[in-house]
C-alpha cells in the first residue's frame, strides 16, 4: 500500500510503498476514504525538516536534551549514531481521516466490517489502510451529508477539548485568538453552548467564515484590542482560547490582557509560551 511520509533531514514529502498494517485485538483496520491535511501541523513539520541540523537543535531543545542524556549514559558515539539513525527514519504524516472498516479486533465488538468511521491519532495517517485503536474511532452517522467533513474529526476534537478545559458556561464571554480551522470550529462550539464569542485574528477575512457565530471581531494588531474587549464585556473575558499558530509570544501576552479577574486561558494552538509574570499575577 502507499503512505505519505516526510524525509526528516530535508523536509521533503515522500510517497512510499509499505506493508499494510495488521489488525490487533484492541482496534479496527480501516480503508481510508478521505484524510485531512492539517495546514498548520504538517506545514510546520515540513518547515522544520528543511532547516539545518543546528536550527533543528535550537527549535527542539527537548530532543537535544535527550541526546545529551544518552551521551552521559551510553557514550557519545552510541548517542550520536542513534540520533542520526532517527533522522534517517521517514516520519509518517497525518492524524485524521474517515474510512470503511475492513476488519475488527476481538476487543472491539462495537464495530463491524463495512462501518463508515472517523479516526484520529498518530496511526490515522495518510495511508491507504490504517490500524486505529478503538478509543480513537467513532461511527459516522448514516445520514451524514459529506464524508469529507468527517475526515476533520481530530481537529474538531481539539477544538472541543479546548472549550472543555476552559470550563465555560451559558452566557460567558469568550475570546478566540486565531480564527484558522480550529478557531472556527471552537467559535461554533462556543456559540452552540450559549457563549458570547469575540473573534481575534490578524486576517480580517477570517471573520466572514465565522460572522454568524461572533458577537464581535477585532484585528489582532489593533492597539486598542484589550480596551475594546473590556468595553464589550464590561469586565474582561471569562475565558480566552488561543488557537493561533505562531512562534510569537504575543497571543499569550494578549490573552492575559483580555481576561477578567480569575478568568481562564486555554491554549489549543502552538505559540510562544514565555509567561509574563506581572499580568498573569495581577
Amino acid at each position: 500500500m502507499k503512505q505519505v511520509f516526510m524525509d526528516v533531514k530535508t523536509g521533503t514529502p515522500l510517497i512510499l510503498d509499505v506493508p499494510a498494517p495488521s489488525c490487533k485485538k484492541g482496534g479496527v483496520l480501516v480503508e481510508t476514504l478521505w484524510s485531512a491535511v492539517s495546514a498548520g501541523t504538517e506545514r510546520s513539520l515540513l518547515d522544520f525538516g528543511k532547516k539545518g541540523l543546528l536550527a533543528k537543535v535550537k527549535e527542539r531543545p527537548d530532543q537535544a536534551k535527550k541526546v545529551l542524556d544518552k551521551i552521559r549514559t551510553d557514550g557519545a558515539l552510541t548517542a550520536i549514531k542513534a540520533a542520526f539513525n532517527k533522522l534517517d527514519e521517514p516520519l509518517p504524516l497525518g492524524y485524521s481521516l474517515v474510512g470503511r472498516v475492513l476488519e475488527v479486533g476481538t476487543n472491539a465488538p462495537e464495530f463491524t466490517p463495512g462501518d463508515i468511521v472517523a479516526c484520529a491519532g498518530l496511526t490515522a495517517g495518510h495511508a491507504e489502510v490504517v490500524y486505529v485503536p478503538k478509543n480513537l474511532v467513532v461511527k459516522v452517522p448514516e445520514d451524514f451529508q459529506d464524508l469529507r467533513q468527517a475526515a476533520f474529526v481530530a481537529l474538531g476534537a481539539i477544538a472541543m477539548q479546548g472549550v472543555r478545559q476552559a470550563s465555560v458556561t451559558l452566557g460567558d464571554s469568550v475570546a478566540v485568538i486565531g480564527l484558522g480551522l480550529v478557531g472556527q470550529l471552537a467559535a461554533r462550539i462556543l456559540y452552540a453552548g450559549g457563549c458570547r464569542v469575540i473573534g481575534i485574528d490578524l486576517n480580517e477575512r477570517t471573520k466572514e467564515d465565522a460572522r454568524q457565530y461572533l458577537s464581535a471581531f477585532i484585528k489582532a494588531d489593533d492597539e486598542s484590542v484589550a480596551s475594546k474587549v473590556h468595553t464589550l464585556t464590561g469586565k474582561g473575558c471569562d475565558a480566552v482560547l488561543i488557537t493561533a499558530a505562531t512562534s510569537s509570544n504575543q497571543p499569550v501576552e494578549l490573552a492575559a490582557e483580555l481576561c477578567r479577574d480569575r478568568g481562564t486561558i486555554s491554549m489549543v494552538g502552538v505559540t510562544g509560551m514565555d509567561i509574563p509574570r506581572r499580568p498573569f499575577y495581577e
